[in-house]
């Protein structure tokens, strides 16, 4: 039978993702763009393309949001043509949306500095994970003490896939020795973690400006391939899937451009 309101049409594609073992992060950003277009039209099953292309269009999105809406409509459609909920797919000829490569932003070691001297301890560990580990928020926030093994940090990253990151910061080796359980528990739940989005704002509070938690991790994979340009490792510890994603976090800098010009001299 055919859910025939937005919510129950949203909560049953919500159990299909579920089954299919998708990232609850990635089910909360699907919900909110699913939402935004339920704005559009009476029922999921009265919207064209029209409508889409209207839902694609706000102007303060920026390409890489818009992309992921559409990612949303498509896959949303495409299990409901499945599913015999429609018998035309009104995302079927959406046009792709290009995204330009984002220029890496690694923050400056000045303000890592600033950010560090403002912290109180717990806020200096994540910052300390970010940019000296190169992990997520996300993955900041989850960060358990029997994932290290005394040298390597099993990390669980996007699509809950797992990676090994050797930890060699003493102070975010203290950390995981005398911890138990979360390094940083919920405040409002014995068994839990922080959210993302807390730690992303606790780091946020800290660094000067515009900088955030994310450009700890651009200083990592910059001030990484700087000393060591190996790029599949850096790969690897940074938990993307193609050396490509990796070189939008990596600025390249400027002895290396020039050293690359002089031996062609």
């Amino acid at each position: 039978m055919r859910p025939e309101t937005w919510a129950a049409a949203i909560e049953e594609y919500v159990y299909a993702l579920k089954a299919a073992r998708r990232a609850a992060s990635t089910i909360r950003v699907y919900r909110h763009y699913l939402r935004h277009l339920s704005q559009l039209a009476a029922t999921p099953w009265h919207v064209t393309i029209r409508d889409l292309n209207r839902a694609l269009s706000p102007g303060q999105w920026s390409a890489e949001t818009a992309k992921t809406a559409r990612t949303t409509y498509v896959g949303f459609y495409r299990w409901a043509l499945l599913s015999g909920y429609i018998d035309v797919d009104p995302a079927l000829r959406l046009a792709p949306i290009t995204v330009p490569p984002p220029a890496p932003r690694p923050a400056p070691e000045s303000v890592l500095a600033v950010a560090l001297s403002a912290a109180d301890d717990r806020t200096t560990l994540m910052l300390r994970l970010a940019a000296f580990g190169g992990l997520r928020c996300a993955e900041i926030a989850s960060v358990h003490a029997e994932a290290f093994d005394g040298e390597l940090l099993r990390v669980v990253g996007k699509g809950d896939k797992k990676r090994d990151v050797p930890v060699l910061d003493d102070m975010i080796i203290n950390a995981l020795t005398s911890t138990r359980g979360f390094l940083f528990p919920s405040d409002r739940s014995p068994t839990g973690h922080l959210s993302p989005g807390h730690v992303s704002k606790l780091m946020s509070r800290v660094l000067p400006g515009a900088w955030t938690g994310h450009t700890l991790r651009h200083r990592f994979s910059t001030r990484s391939y700087d000393e060591n340009p190996d790029l599949l490792s850096l790969c690897k510890v940074m938990g993307h899937a193609r050396p490509e994603t990796t070189l939008r976090y990596t600025r390249i800098s400027n002895d290396k451009l020039r050293a690359v010009v002089a031996a062609a001299q």
